[in-house]
């Protein structure tokens, strides 16, 4: 099913491209405040943080952990729409997008999409994230062998690399702070498992929590859940 995936969308859209056209550092800062005022979007100033606060000069760590939708639509003017959608449709396979609808701030920013990925695709999508840039297809059957142990079917489905070994670790690196930072939309979620490895991802929700999503992964694993 298709569905919006709110701020789960963001490091895919906004902050791995941006760091891959070398528009971020680890160490960059920006204005959390509004971007737009009197504008199609709002007159009272958009976007609108989920909490209704705006805290001024902020650096990348603190605007993913916290999920700020003003940092997110920052980053993605100095990205462009179309550069932003091309990374999503044609290197991570986001195929339910829609190039008339969503080339817009809302839908590649926040993750407002007209129709919506499916679960099984972002967290695909993700991969790229945890397996050091390179971006691996999901798979239900792995192979498929004969009577005689003769292959008939041998699933390796695609793979190819879509930005540096740096860039996803970055992205891991920050990643990790939605689920240990005090504040964070995913902090003490998974307590128990950061003890026991290193663990990142990243939280969504459209409004009314009509979705809320969570993908996210260690170094043996990764997963994505919806609900709602």
């Amino acid at each position: 099913t298709l569905r919006s995936p709110g701020s789960s969308i963001k490091p895919l859209s906004v902050y791995t491209p941006a760091f891959a056209e070398g528009i971020i550092t680890y160490s960059s800062c920006y204005d959390d405040s509004p971007v737009f005022f009197g504008s199609e979007y709002s007159k009272n100033g958009w976007p609108k943080n989920s909490s209704g606060v705006y805290s001024g000069m902020v650096d990348l760590e603190y605007a993913i952990s916290h999920s700020l939708n003003t940092v997110a639509v920052r980053i993605l003017q100095q990205i462009g729409l179309e550069n932003s959608f091309d990374f999503l449709f044609d290197e991570l396979r986001l195929s339910s997008l829609s190039e008339s609808e969503d080339k817009n701030y809302s839908a590649l920013a926040l993750g407002g999409m007209s129709a919506g990925v499916t679960l099984k695709d972002i967290t695909t999508a993700y991969s790229v994230l945890a397996n050091d840039g390179v971006y691996t297809s999901s798979k239900c059957v792995l192979k498929i062998l004969d009577g005689s142990g003769n292959v008939i079917i041998d699933n390796k489905g695609e793979r190819y690399t879509v930005v540096s070994e740096g860039v996803s670790q970055s992205m891991t690196k920050l990643l990790t702070k939605v689920l240990t930072n005090s504040g964070a939309t995913a902090y003490g979620a998974v307590t128990k498992l950061t003890e026991i490895c290193e663990a990142a991802g990243k939280t969504g929700t459209t409004d009314n929590n009509k979705d809320r999503w969570f993908i996210g992964y260690t170094p043996y694993f990764m997963g994505g859940i919806w609900l709602g």
